[in-house]
């Protein structure tokens, strides 16, 4: 008895011990060149090969971003591909999406009446939402919509009567927008190296209610990010005091706690305002909104490639055919994340 119970202890402590290296060994950025080959095969009409791709990528990770199953499930349901619509909704779900955003989409509409719909609805939702929301740090979540409401009430002042972020009526307000956020960096920071950057995979979807937001509509995680975004855009000579705060975002990437797209779009920010500017230059995107035509050519345009590539992003060429995709094709892309 003794013995048997020795034995069970030993494959636990085994387990968990293997468990906890597999997670260790997850490296996201090898997470995000996976979603996008996937991406790719679908621009290029590979729809089959492409849903095979996000399989293989989703279920070999940990933790997927929600958009990543959404952007599945888009064209599982484009192909007619029940089984895989099946399989990447009830992954949506797991990490965050709820079930008014996806009843919102027509592209689900005509799978309402199918058998398995129903499985779908009345046995999977609840105990996937469940998990999803046990895995939330609600306490993280709720100081990072804090900090988001103050800044939008606080920039909302400044443009009360002109809204327009590059038009300042009043410099106390802006003053004291730049000091809010400062201040609201500095003290995430910290908790970055303990529970890592605040987004998707530790305070979930933005479908808090406490955060001023289109219910259940959305499925981004900015709250954060846009702070970060603001303080980039208005700090001026601030870049050495900043470059502490962006310098460990990367390994931030490399666990999962960020995605590269939001990542690369906090470097952009940084960089343009930055005094190493130059016009029509980037980090990793020439221009807000890129050209419909794929076969345009940017400028430094080999240079952004490179930068991209390593964080796992596409090259600009397929960048170009995203956004036709998603401003043509019907594609929920969420471009604009870059």
């Amino acid at each position: 008895m003794v013995k048997t119970l020795k034995s069970k202890f030993m494959f636990l402590l085994l387990l968990v011990f293997f468990s906890v290296n597999l997670y260790s060994q997850e490296n996201y950025i090898e997470y995000q060149r996976g979603i996008t080959k996937a991406e790719n095969l679908m621009l290029d009409s590979m729809y089959k090969e492409s849903i095979e791709q996000f399989r293989m990528v989703l279920d070999n990770y940990s933790f997927n971003f929600p958009r990543d199953c959404i952007m599945a499930a888009q064209i599982s349901a484009y192909i007619g591909d029940d089984n895989s619509l099946y399989h990447f909704l009830k992954k949506a779900v797991r990490f965050g999406v709820h079930i008014d955003y996806i009843n919102s989409r027509k592209l689900y509409s005509k799978y309402h009446k199918y058998p398995w719909w129903g499985n779908f609805i009345n046995r999977d939702y609840d105990s996937l939402r469940n998990e999803y929301i046990k895995g939330v740090n609600w306490e993280y979540k709720a100081l990072c919509d804090k900090y988001r409401n103050i800044d939008r009430i606080i920039r909302d002042k400044d443009q009360k009567w002109y809204r327009n972020e590059y038009i300042v009526l009043r410099w106390d307000i802006r003053n004291d927008w730049i000091k809010a956020n400062e201040k609201y960096i500095s003290e995430v920071d910290s908790l970055i190296d303990i529970y890592g950057f605040p987004s998707y995979r530790i305070i979930g979807v933005e479908d808090s209610t406490t955060l001023h937001i289109s219910k259940y509509k959305y499925l981004g995680c900015s709250q954060f990010n846009i702070i970060y975004n603001h303080y980039c855009s208005r700090k001026k000579c601030r870049e050495d005091k900043f470059q502490k705060h962006l310098s460990k975002l990367l390994e931030e990437v490399k666990k999962g706690n960020l995605s590269a797209r939001d990542y690369a779009r906090i470097m952009e920010i940084n960089y343009r305002y930055s005094k190493k500017y130059k016009n029509k230059t980037s980090l990793y995107y020439v221009w807000y909104e890129p050209t419909l035509n794929p076969t345009d050519v940017y400028p430094n345009e080999e240079e952004i490639n490179k930068r991209r590539e390593e964080i796992g992003l596409s090259n600009c060429y397929y960048e170009r055919k995203r956004k036709r995709a998603a401003l043509m094709g019907g594609f929920e892309f969420w471009y604009f994340d870059f």
